[in-house]
């Protein structure tokens, strides 16, 4: 997952940069170009700032909910990058082309849409905690049981989103992996 954020952050901004270069002019780092330069520049800002929140989160001492959020609203760079693209792009002019690049564009919505609100609304499951072990002073393994549906199969390596609601504490999801095995269902832990 960083791998592709730091690919597509070097593949991006080696765009203008080799535009730069061909025409032996800097006038595209100007603001006094058409919208739709600036906005493939904006798209290109947002994913440089999303990327290094990714990369430095820690350094900062970022909120892990702002990260998430600044995470989460990548979406604009797919759409300003989008537009741009449309509106400047030669190689976009050929009608299959035009299809093909609205075909992703249109994957992209429904994989944002399917993470974003089909799971959160309509796939999330409740589970009770049926036991707590302490593995070392600050960690602890928790073993789940279903407290609605049976808990799906899952892989090895697959993650989760736990909520926990926790008294006097604040409540936010976070990633974890799934420390159970496959086949050790209806149980499921997390450490």
């Amino acid at each position: 997952h960083k791998f592709m954020g730091v690919t597509a952050v070097c593949l991006l901004t080696a765009h203008p940069a080799l535009i730069m270069m061909a025409r032996q002019s800097h006038a595209l780092l100007s603001m006094d170009v058409p919208w739709p330069i600036n906005l493939g520049k904006a798209a290109l800002a947002l994913l440089w700032i999303t990327v290094m929140l990714a990369l430095m989160f820690e350094i900062f001492g970022l909120d892990y909910n702002i990260w998430r959020l600044s995470h989460k609203s990548a979406w604009a760079i797919v759409a300003f990058g989008f537009v741009h693209s449309m509106l400047i792009g030669r190689d976009l002019q050929d009608s299959q082309l035009r299809t093909f690049w609205c075909i992703l564009l249109v994957i992209a919505i429904a994989a944002v849409s399917f993470r974003n609100i089909y799971i959160p609304f309509f796939a999330r499951r409740r589970y009770r905690i049926e036991s707590v072990s302490r593995q070392t002073h600050d960690t602890h393994t928790l073993r789940f049981s279903p407290a609605e549906d049976p808990i799906r199969p899952h892989r090895p390596g697959q993650f989760m989103f736990l909520k926990l609601k926790r008294p006097g504490r604040k409540s936010e999801m976070h990633p974890f992996t799934i420390a159970s095995s496959p086949t050790s269902l209806p149980q499921l832990q997390a450490t």
